[in-house]
């Protein structure tokens, strides 16, 4: 069931001797952190099998409190005797059905935290040595504990021993969840940037309440059968946020028949991408034509899509693409202002490039709150494309793009710290975005990241992890790495 929103950092994201692993099944979510023991060697594998280990039995079969002890004895035992040597602290949490349980050795901590800041300390019990490997490691279980809409913060102990206590709690629960790691890294750090210890950290708040979930499809599922549209409707969202897909399309279907125009978009997703039944790009592109004739924005913009690309379904139509992306930019959707921001800095779909009209449309998407055009926003102030260059309103916007978790917005943020283009330049805060947008998937931040630690500008030069960051950058399709790459393999 997809009730959960999980964002985390590890700091070195490659090296250090931290690890973390986090892992999503139908009706629960797994963490797990791991803090490898410096000083003996084998501390990083210790951490890292730990966290293979703990996932290995997820994937098997749920776990209790009582059962994750167990297993971290087990973990313990099979350490002990292998080849690692090494020792590492370890807290593994599972979140089931509202509650939480796990278990935990060492110094890293799981905390839940309420909207009060009231901090309830998951790990308070559990015993610091010895460590797991040693063959001597205690365990202790937490839990289950009731989420309660609270936020479950899991972390190594190089955030609680070096990041200020005051007004820690309270940063950790108002953070937006996809920038609260690196919020609560940035506490524990250095006045130089540098961190004092490797970092491991986990935030995830739930999404839905699931008894109250249930209890509302009960209230709604009567009206549905008779062919409420709005129950039918309902339905179909709470189902598709309980990852049943065939149950969400059929409700779905089932609302746009009783004359539901919002459904219509989601009945053309859900058989555009397979959800709950065969891909069928006809009867996708049958269900955006009925949004459009009900003027379903939305419809309209994925209808225009399907006209733009040719290959779903619809024989390739420019002319057509264009109408229905003015359409829905016209009735208020983003992506719909979006996509026509694109077709007119670009002067696509036989427009003469406009770049004031491209940047107004950018605008009015990132106003409505869509990641991408919060960058392109972003980019046109920033290099004054169609409206005056103000390097502010592209932090703010960039900014807005990281709290909604869009790895671009770090690698943009990242661009102005390193180049001080509104900001103090900064090589190491320039380096910590790049590193977070670059786990995130970002090419452009990868290569960045590769150049930054090739050079040696904001964190020590390395350059094994410089090559690492230029071959995904490369193999992720950035051009600029692969002619960066090219160059430093022809330079040994």
């Amino acid at each position: 069931m997809a009730l959960f929103s999980t964002w985390s950092l590890l700091s070195p994201p490659h090296g250090g001797q931290d690890r973390l692993a986090v892992e999503q099944f139908d009706d629960r979510i797994v963490f797990v952190v791991a803090d490898g023991a410096g000083g003996m060697g084998g501390g990083a594998e210790a951490a890292q099998f730990i966290c293979d280990r703990a996932m290995q039995c997820a994937k098997a079969s749920p776990g209790n409190a009582d059962a994750w002890e167990e297993r971290l004895v087990a973990f313990d035992r099979e350490l002990s005797v292998s080849a690692h040597g090494g020792h590492a602290a370890a807290v593994v949490a599972e979140v089931r059905n509202g509650r939480v349980s796990g278990a935990s050795v060492g110094d890293s901590q799981a905390w839940l935290i309420d909207h009060e800041d009231n901090v309830l300390d998951l790990t308070t019990h559990q015993q610091r040595k010895p460590l797991l490997g040693s063959g001597a490691a205690r365990p202790r279980a937490f839990g289950p504990v009731d989420m309660n809409r609270r936020r479950l913060l899991v972390a190594t102990d190089g955030l609680f021993r070096y990041a200020p206590m005051d007004h820690f709690a309270c940063m950790a629960r108002v953070a937006p969840a996809p920038r609260a790691p690196s919020t609560l890294s940035d506490m524990a750090r250095l006045p130089n940037g540098e961190l004092q210890d490797d970092l491991a950290i986990v935030v995830c708040d739930e999404d839905a309440d699931l008894p109250a979930v249930l209890r509302d499809i009960d209230a709604h599922l009567p009206h549905a059968q008779r062919g409420d549209p709005i129950s039918c409707f309902h339905l179909a969202q709470h189902y598709e946020n309980l990852d049943q897909p065939a149950a969400a399309t059929h409700w779905f279907e089932r609302a746009v028949e009783a004359g539901s125009t919002e459904a219509c978009y989601d009945a053309g997703v859900a058989y555009a991408r397979g959800h709950g039944v065969a891909r069928d790009y006809a009867r996708a592109n049958h269900y955006y034509r009925l949004g459009a004739e009900r003027g379903c924005a939305l419809a309209l913009n994925n209808l225009g899509y399907h006209y733009e690309s040719g290959n779903r379904g619809l024989v390739q139509d420019p002319a057509q693409a264009l109408v229905c992306y003015q359409r829905a930019a016209e009735l208020g959707a983003a992506d719909g202002q979006y996509n026509l921001a694109v077709a007119y800095q670009h002067g696509l779909f036989g427009l003469a490039p406009d770049l004031a009209r491209a940047a107004a449309l950018y605008r009015a998407a990132a106003v409505g709150g869509l990641p991408q055009a919060l960058v392109a926003w972003g980019n046109c102030v920033e290099k004054g494309l169609g409206v005056a260059v103000d390097c502010d309103k592209a932090m703010a916007s960039y900014n807005n793009a990281m709290n909604l978790g869009y790895a671009p917005g770090f690698w943009r943020c990242g661009l102005l710290h390193e180049l001080g283009r509104g900001v103090p330049q900064h090589d190491g805060r320039a380096v910590r975005l790049y590193a977070e947008a670059a786990q995130h998937g970002c090419p452009e931040a990868m290569r960045c990241l590769g150049t930054m630690v090739r050079a040696g500008r904001g964190v020590e030069a390395d350059p094994g992890l410089a090559l690492h960051w230029l071959q995904r950058a490369a193999e992720a399709g950035d051009e600029e790495a692969r002619v960066i790459l090219g160059e430093t393999i022809s330079q040994g």
